[in-house]
């Protein structure tokens, strides 16, 4: 039997090259697909990946027919007796073909799922193990997804530079992963943010006390650029301490310590 196993993004895009591949029309090939693969985050813009087999359904070898015998090889085949009513309709049900198997639908998997798997690559990339989110589909596809981590805050930082970027990265992954039409909105979750501010004033006016009462340095543990910039906005408004920052990198870091008097 003449076959051929194509490869495409889609089902009827890998039927349509093994009828090219075959020259036949779509009445004269048998389709069965072998595997159907969705990949998002790996490739780091994804990809989908469909394999069929076609078979030409006429290149089956036909069985040589009793005209086609030499008549010295033919035998005669002694003639049934006949069959009376109910026998006959006994032989027409017991031959009766079962019908065909229902072919099974191909299904491919929903934007949601896909955004949920983007997600959860991205944050076991990156280590973001505190990161949550809840997804909320707004009309046909458009998406938004609301964020919730103490990260959060350094993506809203730079006037939301950094969180557009991130939902322009998103949607290109999406789009090259669910091949279709779509949009994609991030947000922080305001409610944790403001409770998360809360806590950084707190803490702020705890080190500026201790370091009025002690007189000694106290020192934040590292923070990312948003928290150290809210935290210095707070301690500059606390009498008698000053800010300055140690470390580079992911280790910088703000340190409190006695405001230096003032020389007249």
């Amino acid at each position: 039997m003449r076959e051929f196993i194509a490869q495409a993004a889609t089902v009827e895009d890998a039927i349509l090259e093994g009828l090219r591949e075959l020259r036949l029309k779509r009445d004269q090939a048998e389709v069965q697909v072998l595997e159907e693969k969705v990949s998002a985050l790996p490739s780091m813009m994804g990809y989908t990946r469909v394999r069929v087999k076609v078979s030409d359904r006429r290149s089956v070898q036909p069985q040589r027919s009793a005209s086609s015998t030499p008549r010295s090889e033919r035998r005669e085949t002694p003639r049934p007796a006949p069959m009376n009513e109910d026998t006959r309709r006994k032989r027409e049900i017991k031959v009766q073909a079962p019908p065909p198997p229902t072919p099974k639908k191909v299904e491919s998997p929903s934007e949601v799922k896909i955004i949920e798997q983007l997600l959860s690559q991205t944050k076991e990339a990156l280590g973001w193990t505190d990161l949550q989110w809840v997804i909320q589909e707004r009309g046909e596809k458009v998406f938004h997804i609301t964020l919730k981590s103490a990260s959060c805050l350094l993506l809203a930082d730079s006037d939301g530079e950094i969180l557009h970027a991130f939902e322009h990265l998103m949607n290109l992954m999406l789009g090259r992963t669910a091949l279709t039409q779509h949009q994609i909105f991030l947000r922080i979750d305001v409610a944790f943010k403001t409770q998360y501010e809360e806590e950084l004033t707190r803490q702020a006016q705890a080190a500026a006390e201790s370091v009025r009462r002690m007189a000694k340095v106290f020192r934040f543990d590292p923070m990312n650029l948003y928290e150290r910039r809210f935290l210095h906005g707070k301690l500059i408004q606390e009498p008698g301490v000053e800010t300055v920052m140690e470390g580079d990198g992911p280790w910088r870091k703000v340190v409190v310590k006695p405001k230096a008097p003032v020389n007249s």
